[in-house]
């Protein structure tokens, strides 16, 4: 969750219900540059994580031959309402949203 918002600005979280809106994505991205980590940003603003929200896609572990090995799991989530994309320069080259169906 972490990285999705660090890298595209969704932040996957709820407070009370609700999913944060831009007000609490700004407030998170202040908390974080002033030197808090991610999980004090979120405690300190009352969010919580909304694990719930995540879909798992995929996982991929590479072959046992290589001698680095990951294990990374990749998961779908809806971007919640109120917040808008903020793709991290250096990280992310290009992006577009689209419908599961790709229409």
């Amino acid at each position: 969750m972490r990285e999705t918002f660090e890298e595209v600005g969704a932040l996957l979280a709820r407070r009370g219900g609700l999913f944060a809106g831009s007000a609490e994505c700004d407030a998170v991205r202040s908390i974080v540059s002033g030197g808090k980590s991610f999980g004090e940003a979120l405690r300190e603003l009352r969010l919580e994580p909304a694990l719930d929200s995540l879909v798992l896609f995929a996982r991929w572990v590479t072959p046992a031959l290589l001698r680095r090995r990951y294990d990374a799991r990749f998961f779908l989530a809806r971007m919640p309402a109120g917040q808008v994309v903020r793709p991290q320069e250096g990280e992310v080259t290009d992006w577009l949203w689209i419908t599961p169906s790709g229409r």
